[in-house]
C-alpha cells in the first residue's frame, strides 16, 4: 500500500492575517494611543504656528533691533513653508528709518538637518517700502546688533530675495528723498 502523502496545511489570507492582527487588544491600545499623540501633536504645532510665532518673533526681533518690529499674521504653513502677511519697523521719534512688507514668505527643507547639513532657508520678501534717512553723523542705518556669544544648535544657510521692492532715500542736507524700485537676491 501506498501513503498519500498528508495535505499541506492552507495558508491564511494575507487579509485574514491582518484583520487577526488588527483584533487583538494589544494592537488596538498601541494604535489608539500612536494616533491620539499624533493628532494632539498637529493641534499644539498648528496652535503655535499659527498663535504664537508671530508674537514670539516680533519679541525677540523687537529685542535685538531695540525698535518696535511688527510680524503679520501667519497666512499659511506647510511641512517647509510659511507664510506671514504685512509686516512693519515703524518710525520713530528718533530715527524715522521704516520699512514696510506686504508678504514674507520663508521656504526651508528639514532633510539636509538628518545628515548634519546647515539648514537652507529662503526668504523672499514681497512689496516691500523701505525709507532711510540719512543722520547728521552721515550714518545711513543705525543698528548695532550684538555679537552673540551663544552658537546655534544648528547650522543655518538663509537666502534673501526682495520682489517688487521701493527704496528711498534722504540724504543729510536733502529737503526731497530719492526713489528707486528693485527685485534682488542676496545670500
Amino acid at each position: 500500500m501506498t501513503q498519500t502523502p498528508p495535505e499541506p496545511t492552507p495558508r491564511p489570507n494575507l487579509l485574514e492575517s491582518l484583520l487577526r492582527i488588527a483584533r487583538n487588544p494589544a494592537t488596538i491600545a498601541v494604535g489608539g494611543t500612536v494616533v491620539a499623540l499624533g493628532v494632539a501633536g498637529y493641534i499644539g504645532i498648528r496652535y503655535f504656528i499659527e498663535q504664537k510665532l508671530s508674537p514670539l518673533l516680533e519679541t525677540e526681533l523687537s529685542q535685538l533691533l531695540k525698535r518696535e518690529v511688527r510680524i503679520g499674521a501667519v497666512e499659511s504653513f506647510s511641512l517647509n513653508s510659511i507664510h506671514f502677511g504685512n509686516s512693519a519697523i515703524p518710525p520713530t521719534p528718533t530715527d524715522p528709518d521704516s520699512l514696510s512688507v506686504q508678504e514674507i514668505e520663508v521656504s526651508f527643507n528639514l532633510l539636509p538637518l538628518l545628515v548634519r547639513q546647515p539648514l537652507g532657508i529662503d526668504v523672499v520678501v514681497l512689496n516691500t517700502q523701505l525709507y532711510v534717512e540719512q543722520d547728521k553723523t552721515g550714518k545711513w542705518l543705525n543698528l548695532e546688533l550684538p555679537k552673540s556669544k551663544e552658537k546655534l544648535p544648528i547650522d543655518l544657510d538663509v537666502n534673501w530675495r526682495l520682489k517688487n521692492t521701493k527704496i528711498a532715500v534722504k540724504p543729510q542736507g536733502f529737503e526731497d528723498r530719492k526713489s528707486t524700485r528693485l527685485n534682488s537676491s542676496h545670500s
